[in-house]
């Protein structure tokens, strides 16, 4: 069976909780040098094995759903709320972690091997650090069944989509 770049292998997804507004996603290597710096008026860097995501800044988790595809997905996300950034990601271990600031374990998917890998990435629904400053203007008493209502809508909203395919060889094999 041939795999073509429309092929999707596999997927997870988790809701996490960001540590000071970022994900870090993690191909496995051992973090050498600084870590990626973000670029103006982007979401996301990327250096050699470690991928950061810049979230709203709302202290609710966010959903990250990973895609793995057989080759460029060839999707368009019309979705995004910004245009989705593409990187590489240096994957040794074969498998990447998805941290959260909530549990010590992070969450881990299993690449089909080990190698360099595009990862687009594209948010969605960033504006729920807005909408949460919103709901806690109306009300900040937690026992409030309206104000648990606004927070149980917003826990989750946010989404971080990572669109994953291993980096083409070059024809010689190298």
């Amino acid at each position: 069976m041939t795999m073509t770049g429309n092929t999707l292998l596999a997927f997870g997804d988790w809701w996490v909780r960001p540590w000071y507004a970022q994900l870090q996603i993690n191909g496995g290597g051992s973090p050498s040098g600084p870590p990626p710096v973000r670029p103006p008026l982007g979401a996301t860097a990327c250096r050699e094995s470690t991928l950061v995501i810049h979230t709203s800044g709302c202290d609710l988790p966010v959903h990250v759903r990973v895609e793995v595809w057989a080759g460029d997905p060839l999707t368009g996300d019309a979705h995004a709320d910004a245009d989705p950034a593409t990187h590489t990601l240096h994957v040794p271990s074969g498998r990447l972690s998805v941290s959260d600031s909530e549990d010590a374990a992070a969450r881990g998917f299993d690449l089909p091997s080990a190698g360099h890998y595009r990862v687009r990435v594209a948010g969605h629904h960033t504006d729920t650090r807005r909408l949460y400053d919103e709901a806690v203007r109306r009300s900040t008493d937690w026992d409030d069944p309206v104000f648990q209502s606004e927070v149980a809508l917003l826990t989750g909203r946010e989404l971080w989509l990572l669109r994953v395919w291993p980096v083409p060889r070059p024809p010689d094999g190298r």
